[in-house]
């Protein structure tokens, strides 16, 4: 399985806000119709089309079609050749993103499955690229960037700021909480959580859909350990209030965070549950460490794709 999904850090990170560049995004429409299958994938005839001469044959399929598992990966690859005809080059710290270096142009296309971010020293040479990609695929025109995965952006002179008030305002309808008051912190810091410390949640398929998807799109925005916890007792929902950014009293393991900063600017974070038992806080901190080496060291390989070494290595605190 694949999708050509770019990084949330590497958004973050494509320097538009630094330049002053614009930011502008589209939609492929059909875009996993355009992918040209490698493999051999034959299908029934569809109601309504049978062959009145081959009734009993099957049709083997040229292009992909929508709920293929080897849709995403043939769309990514047809759109991957026709980038590479036309002089981009592929990141190989995010194979998303998408990278033109010539005579002084620098544009950047972003792919997120079928919608992408299109930013550039050049505006006239990144209308000519939206022109040839809307030739070779069906492609609305450009608009300036302000509604993208769930994100808003609003730009200023002091940036571009990235919002989800309109996304957190749909999750709080559907669980029927945006009535309640909000606080400038989401979390209680000094209680701990366990399993079958309280009642089971009424309405445990409510609790799964929502930690889901507060866990699959808020994190983009905000670093929240809260979502990280709510997530973990979703095989077993119960009615608490009270969080805690302490380790698990249930397996006893630390709970490891961190943010990077370029600049003064927030680019990467995380806040998760260790994978093992750490026997001293000091390996606990250890771990933390070697992640965010990890997370710094695919930063630093990003930046130099992008054309911005650093003068020196990261500070860690």
């Amino acid at each position: 399985m694949f999708s050509p999904v770019v990084k949330p850090t590497t958004i973050r990170n494509t320097l538009a806000a630094s330049h002053n560049w614009v930011l502008c995004q589209s939609d492929m429409q059909n875009a996993f119709l355009h992918g040209e299958l490698q493999e051999q994938i034959f299908m029934s005839q569809p109601s309504g089309f049978i062959h009145p001469q081959y009734p009993n044959h099957v049709c083997k399929l040229k292009k992909s079609l929508y709920n293929l598992k080897h849709a995403p990966h043939a769309w990514y690859m047809r759109l991957l050749k026709f980038l590479l005809t036309a002089g981009f080059t592929t990141s190989k710290s995010d194979t998303s993103l998408f990278i033109y270096r010539a005579h002084g142009v620098v544009p950047y296309i972003l792919l997120y499955v079928d919608d992408i971010i299109v930013t550039g020293n050049n505006s006239s040479f990144l209308e000519s690229m939206i022109s040839k990609l809307g030739a070779e695929f069906s492609i609305p025109d450009l608009s300036p960037l302000s509604f993208f995965l769930g994100i808003q952006a609003s730009h200023g002179s002091s940036g571009i700021t990235l919002s989800q008030e309109q996304y957190i305002t749909s999750l709080l309808k559907n669980a029927n909480m945006h009535c309640y008051k909000p606080l400038s912190t989401p979390m209680v810091v000094n209680s701990k959580l366990h399993v079958g410390d309280s009642p089971l949640f009424h309405d445990a398929t409510l609790y799964r859909k929502e930690p889901y998807n507060m866990s699959l799109s808020l994190v983009l925005t905000l670093p929240l350990s809260s979502t990280k916890l709510a997530c973990q007792f979703m095989h077993n929902p119960t009615a608490f209030t009270d969080t805690d950014w302490a380790g698990s009293l249930d397996d006893h393991k630390s709970a490891g965070g961190y943010a990077s900063f370029l600049g003064n600017t927030l680019v990467s974070w995380s806040s998760k549950k260790q994978r093992t038992v750490a026997r001293s806080s000091t390996k606990s901190e250890y771990k933390t460490l070697a992640d965010v080496v990890a997370e710094l060291t695919w930063i630093r390989s990003i930046l130099s794709e992008l054309g911005v070494h650093l003068p020196k290595a990261p500070i860690l605190l």
